[in-house]
């Protein structure tokens, strides 16, 4: 069965079989300033990586939020977010990262989240938040835990 995804606000895209696919979700709010946009890439089969890039706060949630969704929806096998592009993560991001592994939970989907400036590090170490994410230090020990992760 093919499952796809697609950027926000258009029919999802058949599953093509290519080593690696990119899409981008993006919306620009207020002044542009607080801006998020999520990359996502399949950089290995049946492994996502969602990339957010910017702030995550109540204004931008929405789009890491739908973007998460649409991953798991995709059913692969794991979800990975890879944190490096964020240059800050408030409360509403770490509930945006918990419910987007609480869905993935309920669908069979492997999740986790990887790497993060020193800033974004620190909240999840904070907050306690790190294990519930099962966040990983870089992206490639994220990437090996999603590869082992069974498909439900």
């Amino acid at each position: 069965m093919a499952h796809g995804y697609g950027v926000i606000g258009r029919p999802a895209l058949p599953r093509q079989r290519t080593p690696q696919r990119t899409r981008l979700w993006a919306r620009a709010t207020g002044s542009g300033f607080d801006q998020l946009r999520v990359a996502v890439a399949e950089p290995r089969e049946g492994v996502l990586v969602l990339a957010p890039a910017g702030e995550i706060d109540v204004a931008t949630a929405g789009v890491l939020r739908r973007a998460a969704c649409e991953a798991v929806e995709a059913e692969p096998r794991s979800v990975v977010v890879d944190l490096s592009g964020l240059t800050f993560c408030g409360s509403t991001g770490l509930v945006t990262l918990i419910d987007a592994r609480e869905h993935a939970d309920r669908r069979g989907v492997g999740f986790g989240t990887a790497g993060g400036r020193r800033i974004v590090r620190r909240i999840l170490e904070i907050t306690g938040v790190g294990p519930v994410l099962r966040h990983r230090e870089t992206l490639a020990d994220a990437l090996a835990a999603a590869a082992a992760h069974p498909r439900a």
